[in-house]
């Protein structure tokens, strides 16, 4: 819940973190508190991987609206009979509370009924293995910190150093690579969408197909599976690594089309 110290997330907020809308002094707040709150982070890891977020949003403005409309209702019923009593000074107060509690109840049920698009990213998702030397090794200036985290799954962590490294160098693919890895495993679909899509243009061989590979995940994550088929397609038939995950990937679509 809310307090003036260290204030949980609203929908809203939720959402502008997840699409990057958010200042960095914010998102350095954000990171901290998400750091610490189990809930907000749960709650932040389940919207990103809602296919429709504008729906949740709009979903829980309404029952807070509703809420609201009873709560009031019953304030005013209370006030036709006697005088306010001392308790409804802080009405506010259990209003925001009691938004929570039926946002959280209404927000735990939708969440666990994750989209086809989320279902096939996390069965396909995994890692990709660091062994890039010029982000793994003798870099001196952070490369070697950002792998480290990257392997222990802090994503966030292994971004923010990843950042930085592409704040003197936008065009590192190995750099530009990871980081848009780690953005996908937070759920940071958009952003992640353009570091892969960079890798691509930047033309490193060596990361062109397991960053297409990505890119589709990516695309499946954010609920785009007519955007990820080319991209499993040219996998699929160009062989590779990556050529039978791709053909299972396609059977799935397939089978969920048909099922639509």
């Amino acid at each position: 819940m809310r307090d003036n110290q260290n204030p949980c997330l609203a929908a809203s907020e939720i959402l502008a973190y997840l699409d990057g809308e958010v200042s960095e002094v914010r998102k350095a707040e954000m990171d901290r508190h998400l750091d610490e709150c189990r809930l907000c982070g749960a709650a932040v890891e389940g919207v990103a991987g809602l296919e429709w977020r504008e729906g949740f949003l709009r979903s829980t403005d309404a029952l807070l609206a509703r809420v609201r409309a009873r709560t009031a209702t019953a304030v005013t019923a209370a006030a036709a009979v006697r005088r306010p009593a001392p308790r409804f000074r802080h009405a506010p107060q259990y209003l925001t509370l009691a938004a929570t509690l039926v946002l959280g109840v209404s927000a735990a049920i939708v969440l666990t009924r994750p989209g086809p698009g989320e279902v096939l990213f996390q069965r396909s998702f995994e890692p990709y293995p660091s062994t890039r030397p010029i982000v793994r090794g003798g870099a001196p200036d952070g490369g070697s910190n950002a792998l480290a985290l990257y392997e222990a799954r802090d994503y966030r962590g292994a971004l923010a150093a990843l950042e930085d490294r592409l704040g003197r160098e936008p065009n590192d693919p190995p750099a530009r690579f990871y980081a848009g890895l780690c953005r996908l495993a937070l759920g940071q679909v958009r952003e992640a969408t353009h570091d892969l899509e960079e890798v691509l243009r930047l033309g490193e061989k060596e990361l062109h197909a397991p960053a297409e590979w990505y890119l589709a995940l990516a695309h499946l994550r954010g609920a785009r599976p007519a955007e990820a088929r080319p991209h499993l397609e040219r996998i699929a038939g160009a062989g590779g690594f990556y050529k039978d995950k791709a053909r299972a990937l396609l059977a799935e679509l397939d089978r969920i089309e048909e099922r639509n």
